[in-house]
């Protein structure tokens, strides 16, 4: 019986090469693309309820509290979620890739994560707190004062949510990483709508937000607890966290800020609080997609983090081929679709007070699909031990879109915003992926992309000519995703072993 675990790297190339079997490989050496899936699958579970929870909230106080005030707390959440980044993912990726290189060291990690990560929270709590009427002075609305503080209580409960959320992908819990997302997600929608309906208003949704990200961070810490330590596992150098952290924290900055800068420019160059509603909605919308999809990234920095360190290239270009491949066969067909039924999805999430999000959201979709597959690619680069590459990619992406901004929304309003990410994004897709291409000569297959891209097209005509609204649209997307799976098969993109790694997937992830 070969020993997976002890298999050479040139006796599993062999043996890829000579069997020529995905699925007979996997098995052979461990299965990694399937440890990758089943992270995937978690953590996109995770994130669909997530975005269920985002998207039950924001459809609820968008139809509560009409365009005008639902446009101020969209804008107060995008500002916190923009401060909260440099906690979110910094000094929590970090630590997920030290304890991803396996070294038994989880607990040491994390102590000294910790310590960094509460200078950080007391740092940017201060800074947020005190600058609220700064920010709000530059979106021309002091009326946002109040909410920006009381939103300032989401950057501790989330800072200390997502370090101990970091470790579980460290260590691959990824059940128990998404059981903490998942309560999160829960608490979040009853708190906001119980403290709304007894009339909080914005800030009762805000606190409704932070004791959700409480709850979290509670769940999360007792699933770390259980992880031991030995009488050595109490040291860990800082320096190496803050090291890989910094770049990290600058890209995730920059990259959240390139996902709304849109809405500010809208804001603070229209002044008016109803478009901003709008695109604010049309924005939620968009986001349908990175948000379910994104979870990948999550399963696999930890994935890239091992291979990397291991000096396995081979295993690399698969989770980076493999990963690609179906990131594609998920997104291409989902924006074309959103595009095709802009405005029925408006008029389902929001009703038809919305109906002027239809068209900036037909184009904003474009451009969130781009950047969900730049930040895919940026992960790869960041997992592998290059975050300053990442970093510089997205700074590159900045002054292209505070420009286009400037110069499109004051023209074409909604639509230059849109416009304004669509270029930004497929800049940023392009660089990384010269980058990734460069460096481990791997991407999604060719034949691959445009059997994917011919079966998307398929759906897309078919969905132009179908005129279903309401709640039939739901049936409308199932059926064509159904139709979708089956050209697929047709064009042998997808096979038996794909849809029995589904499913065995799916079967362990129940049992």
């Amino acid at each position: 019986m070969i020993n997976p675990r002890a298999c050479p790297v040139l006796i599993r190339i062999l043996l890829y090469d000579i069997l020529g079997q995905r699925a007979l490989f996997q098995s052979l050496c461990g299965g990694p693309m399937a440890s990758v899936a089943r992270g995937s699958f978690y953590l996109m579970g995770c994130n669909i309820a997530y975005l269920a929870s985002g998207y039950v909230i924001h459809v609820g106080l968008g139809r509560l509290l009409g365009p005008m005030t639902y446009g101020l707390f969209g804008v107060v959440i995008y500002l916190v979620t923009l401060i909260n980044t440099v906690l979110e993912y910094g000094i929590p990726g970090a630590a997920s890739k030290y304890i991803a290189e396996g070294d038994g060291r989880a607990v040491a990690i994390k102590n000294a994560a910790l310590k960094i990560q509460l200078i950080f929270v007391v740092f940017s709590f201060l800074i947020y707190f005190f600058l609220a009427g700064a920010f709000a002075k530059i979106l021309d609305d002091m009326s946002l004062v109040p909410y920006l503080r009381l939103s300032a209580l989401l950057i501790p409960a989330t800072a200390l949510f997502s370090l101990y959320n970091g470790c579980l992908n460290g260590l691959r819990e990824y059940g128990k990483q998404a059981a903490a997302s998942i309560l999160l997600s829960g608490v979040k929608v009853g708190s906001v709508f119980l403290l709304v309906f007894l009339g909080f208003s914005i800030g009762g949704a805000i606190f409704g937000y932070f004791l959700a990200s409480l709850a979290g961070f509670l769940l999360a810490w007792r699933f770390f607890s259980r992880v031991k330590g030995n009488k050595d596992d109490y040291d860990f150098e800082a320096g190496k966290i803050v090291k890989f952290a910094l770049p990290v924290i600058m890209f995730t900055v920059v990259f959240t800020f390139l996902m709304s800068v849109d809405l500010f420019f809208v804001k603070s160059l229209l002044e008016e609080d109803a478009k901003t509603g709008y695109y604010t909605a049309a924005s939620m919308i968009a986001r349908i997609p990175y948000s379910v999809l994104i979870g990948l990234s999550g399963a696999l920095f930890p994935a890239i983090s091992r291979s990397t360190s291991l000096s396995d290239h081979i295993l690399t270009e698969s989770y980076i081929r493999n990963s690609l491949r179906y990131l594609l066969m998920l997104i291409i067909p989902g924006v074309l679709l959103i595009i095709s039924t802009s405005g029925e999805l408006v008029d389902l999430f929001y009703s038809s007070l919305y109906s002027p999000a239809a068209s900036p959201l037909a184009i904003l979709v474009i451009g969130l699909g781009f950047l969900t597959v730049f930040q895919i690619l940026t992960t790869i680069i960041t997992a592998s031990g290059r975050p300053k590459i990442s970093m510089i990619i997205v700074l590159l992406l900045v002054p292209i879109a505070v420009s286009l901004n400037l110069f499109l929304v004051p023209i074409y309003e909604l639509n230059g915003a849109a416009i304004s990410i669509v270029v930004t994004s497929l800049l940023g897709l392009i660089l990384a992926s010269l980058y990734v291409w460069k460096d481990f000569k791997a991407l999604v297959e060719r034949r691959s992309f445009l059997r994917i891209l011919l079966a998307s097209l398929v759906v897309f005509y078919i969905s132009l000519r179908i005129d279903f609204s309401g709640f039939f649209l739901i049936l409308e997307y199932l059926g064509l995703f159904l139709l979708y799976l089956g050209i697929l098969v047709l064009l042998k993109e997808v096979d038996r072993r794909d849809l029995e790694t589904l499913k065995s997937i799916v079967g362990h992830s129940v049992g």
